[in-house]
């Protein structure tokens, strides 16, 4: 798995270019189509760490290609956050019931874009954790290490959306002081 790759569905060049823009001055690889059935290919062959997708596609829209990707075992467990000029609450509400974990609208706003797919990835690691379960002697703990928040925020819902207990570390020195925790 590459945690380094997100998968852009747009179809508008602009929107397009300002999110690689941003993703890729994080450090991430992008990959992007325009349509939501090649979109939907892509999730399946690649295994992106999260998808970013535009509401209104021609052809198969965005909320359809999503509840496509949800119900898929190859693509489900696979983060989506809408992206739309539509901002009523109604077409948010309608984007999370289709699967989204988070909700972006346009036009971007590049100084809360990054915090914004965090928030996302936020929500699915909450809905991964069970009530009541409190790591044990027994929990697997893994150690994350990443000098990008957000992908330490990344892996960390993956993680523990398969049962493991995670321990964030921002850069070497703060990993190994973890480890002798």
């Amino acid at each position: 798995m590459d945690g380094k790759k997100i998968l852009i569905i747009e179809d508008d060049e602009k929107n397009t270019k300002l999110m690689r823009v941003i993703l890729e001055r994080e450090g991430y690889r992008i990959l992007s189509t325009t349509e939501a059935r090649s979109g939907i290919d892509m999730a399946r062959e690649h295994r992106p760490f999260l998808i970013l997708m535009d509401i209104q596609l021609p052809g198969l829209d965005g909320l359809s290609a999503t509840r496509m990707i949800k119900l898929d075992p190859v693509t489900r467990d696979i983060p989506v956050v809408g992206v739309s000029a539509h901002a009523m609450e109604e077409d948010i509400e309608k984007a999370l019931k289709a699967g989204c974990n988070g909700y972006i609208t346009k036009p971007i706003d590049v100084h809360s874009f990054m915090e914004r797919i965090s928030d996302a990835v936020m929500k699915e690691d909450q809905k991964c954790a069970r009530p009541g379960d409190v790591p044990t002697a027994r929990t697997k703990r893994i150690l994350v290490v990443d000098d990008n928040p957000l992908n330490v925020k990344l892996f960390s819902s993956k993680l523990a959306c398969e049962g493991y207990e995670t321990v964030p570390a921002y850069d070497g020195r703060e990993a190994l002081a973890r480890v002798l925790e």
